[in-house]
């Protein structure tokens, strides 16, 4: 038997069909004509009643990819004008803040999120935590910024970023000990990242061993730090 669109368009609304149209040519029997039509409806009923922040949302995740934060942000604020209490769109919109170093609205909105208690995916709080952490570093807030790194690693003992800024962290704090722990565990799973080299060179010249600093600053030389060139030439020739 076959599912002849015109009968389609009286289930579904003539105004939706074309979306779908060239997904579906034919069914054999009754009951698999049965199954494609819930099937479209439930398609349907989700694009047409899907609300308003959410569609606002949507809006901003595109023009994030676009790197457009501005008007991204703009589409975030449209979703919670919407839907005040969407978490989704804090979540979003922390973020896109985040990146055009709005560092106290970014924080404002993941503190929001994460006293909220929605369940989100768990592996996406080590970036709320992660992104917090850099926007607390960046106010001066050290202690918040540890804790935030702290809470990251604590969800992905495997996340890398996580441990180089709690690494900064902690040398801003004076834990230069705790400082190259945590470079330690960066290096050995980002064996060429200039950065991590550079800063645990730093740390080890704070304990005063310079041959580990100078052996870190060389590395980080070989990969391109202009910033290990300054500290190497200066303490190490």
């Amino acid at each position: 038997m076959f599912l002849f669109w015109g009968e389609l368009d009286e289930v579904i609304g003539i105004e939706h069909i074309d979306s779908i149209r060239r997904q579906v040519v034919f069914v054999i029997d009754d009951a698999n004509m049965r199954l494609v039509v819930c099937t479209l409806v439930a398609i349907c009923l989700g694009a047409c009643f899907r609300s308003p922040a959410s569609e606002f949302i949507l809006k901003g995740r595109e023009m994030a990819k676009r790197k457009d934060f501005i008007r991204a942000i703009e589409a975030y604020d449209d979703a919670l004008r919407s839907e005040p209490k969407n978490m989704e769109a804090y979540y979003f919109r922390g973020f896109a803040k985040y990146e055009i170093k709005d560092y106290e609205g970014a924080m404002e909105d993941l503190t929001l999120l994460v006293k909220s208690g929605i369940r989100i995916e768990r592996d996406k709080y080590q970036y709320v935590f992660n992104t917090r952490g850099i926007a607390n570093y960046f106010l001066g807030n050290n202690e918040a910024a540890l804790r935030d790194y702290s809470a990251a690693i604590s969800i992905n003992p495997n996340f890398t970023d996580a441990y180089g800024n709690r690494g900064d962290v902690r040398m801003l704090l004076g834990d230069a000990s705790g400082a190259i722990a945590d470079y330690d565990f960066a290096i050995a799973v980002e064996p060429e990242d200039l950065d991590l080299y550079n800063n645990r060179g730093v740390a080890r010249y704070q304990l005063n061993d310079t041959t580990g600093a100078c052996g870190d600053w060389a590395r980080a030389v070989e990969l391109g730090s202009g910033e290990a060139k300054v500290s190497w030439d200066k303490h190490c020739k």
